[in-house]
């Protein structure tokens, strides 16, 4: 996915879905937008907080080490919380090489990053297609040390009968032992704002601060005049 559709999904979750504008084309299909005064409120709340690093952007010749580039990142910006979206574009492995060797390899680099810079790293990995296991930990598609190398491990399903209906289970938590129990964590999606909510804790339309509200004055009767001007009564 180009950075200019990720920093665009991200920009409707922000927004919330109070705030996007939806237009029916002739065709029937509905095109969603922000309009220019909230995208600016929204920009200028996340300036300097959040950054959006594409590798598929920068020439071959050109090209360092996702870790040394995330690793400068957290140290250069004051960086406390790193997406990586996900496992197979971080990596920039040739069809000949030992793809498994090299996914350990990154992962365990991730992991030692994390601790050493006291960072949380969230690692986007797909699941085994044709997976029939019932260990999450094992349905990851992939070296074995992906989950192995993880301190917590997170899988997010979609109930297949009803689309916008999904879960959330985890299944590895090193921090503090707590799994999740059968069914997982019950979430919901919104497509207008792509928004995910356990709507027992709230709904869509949370404000997350970026929004300047315009200040109301109460009119006290009395006007002020600028400097130098003569009032009308004598």
């Amino acid at each position: 996915m180009p950075d200019w559709q990720y920093k665009s999904w991200i920009d409707f979750q922000i927004a919330g879905p109070q705030n996007i504008v939806e237009n029916t084309l002739p065709d029937g299909s509905v095109k969603r937008f922000i309009t220019n005064s909230n995208q600016d409120q929204i920009e200028n709340w996340y300036r300097g907080k959040f950054y959006l690093y594409d590798n598929n952007a920068v020439e071959d010749d050109e090209l360092v080490d996702l870790v040394t580039t995330i690793e400068h990142s957290v140290m250069q910006y004051g960086i406390d919380l790193v997406i990586v979206d996900n496992l197979m574009t971080a990596l920039d492995v040739d069809m000949a090489a030992d793809e498994y060797r090299c996914q350990s390899k990154f992962v365990k680099k991730l992991s030692r990053l994390a601790k050493r810079l006291d960072v949380v790293v969230i690692l986007v990995a797909h699941p085994r297609k044709n997976s029939f296991t019932k260990d999450e930990n094992d349905a990851v598609s992939g070296s074995a040390d992906i989950t192995n190398a993880a301190d917590i491990v997170m899988t997010f399903k979609r109930d297949e009968e009803t689309p916008d209906h999904n879960y959330l289970s985890l299944s590895k938590n090193r921090w503090f032992g707590n799994l999740t129990k059968k069914n997982g964590i019950d979430l919901w999606y919104n497509q207008k704002s792509r928004r995910i909510i356990d709507k027992a804790k709230g709904d869509f339309n949370y404000e997350v601060g970026w929004k300047i509200e315009p200040v109301q004055q109460e009119f006290d009767g009395f006007i002020n005049l600028a400097e130098g001007e003569e009032t009308p009564f004598t």
